[in-house]
């Protein structure tokens, strides 16, 4: 079984997952959904799946959805416990360049319909050349990160993240990188975790963002 840390959910089935997880993925989902509507052939990828539950609930909405994640274990624990015919797992440190571009080569998308990124961004150095290498791959982004204005930012508190931000400063990241914000939600607490929509004062941003 994989560890603990706080920072992922581990459970392998659905139900054992914590609904605030779950509901960021399906405000993801419910907004694909709105995006792309009946489209034919819908490609997303979810960075940082861990154990894959997002990435299934993304395939529901996709013809096909293929979860990055760092960890080999988690990987495998992935496609034994949330593997359907439409979705797909790999191996990917998203903060490598190298290790991006050779996955996507890999699994033949180097361009797709959404990204989802969930809880991501603040566990990478660089923010920046991570939304840029999301940019290069898609013209659509689902993102989410801890509000800093609720949820500051201790090392401490949070040793598994690098920085949190104000929704001035995560609009400036994205903007930087040719997205605009067009849709902010937020959660008020962890359980249940209700996504709230057009709201931007909770614990954390989950936004849609498009290419200008």
């Amino acid at each position: 079984m994989l560890q603990q840390t706080g920072e992922r959910q581990i459970s392998e089935v659905i139900e054992g997952i914590k609904p605030n997880h779950r509901n960021r993925y399906q405000f993801a989902c419910n907004k694909i959904a709105e995006r792309f509507g009946a489209q034919d052939e819908i490609s997303v990828i979810d960075c940082a799946c861990g154990v894959g539950y997002g990435t299934m609930m993304l395939a529901s909405v996709a013809t096909r959805a293929l979860g990055l994640d760092i960890h080999p274990e988690t990987v495998e624990v992935a496609n034994r416990a949330y593997k359907k015919e439409n979705n797909a797992f790999a191996v990917c440190d998203l903060s490598n360049p190298e290790d991006w571009n050779r996955v996507l080569a890999e699994e033949l998308v180097p361009l797709v319909d959404a990204i989802v990124s969930i809880e991501t961004i603040e566990h990478v150095v660089d923010a920046h050349g991570l939304i840029n290498r999301y940019a290069g791959a898609t013209d659509f982004l689902v993102a989410s990160v801890p509000n800093e204005d609720v949820v500051k930012f201790h090392k401490d508190k949070h040793p598994f993240h690098f920085r949190h931000y104000t929704r001035g400063q995560f609009s400036e990241l994205l903007s930087d990188h040719g997205f605009k914000i067009t849709s902010w939600a937020t959660q008020y607490d962890k359980i249940p975790g209700i996504v709230y929509e057009e709201a931007d004062d909770g614990m954390g941003f989950i936004v849609t963002a498009e290419k200008i």
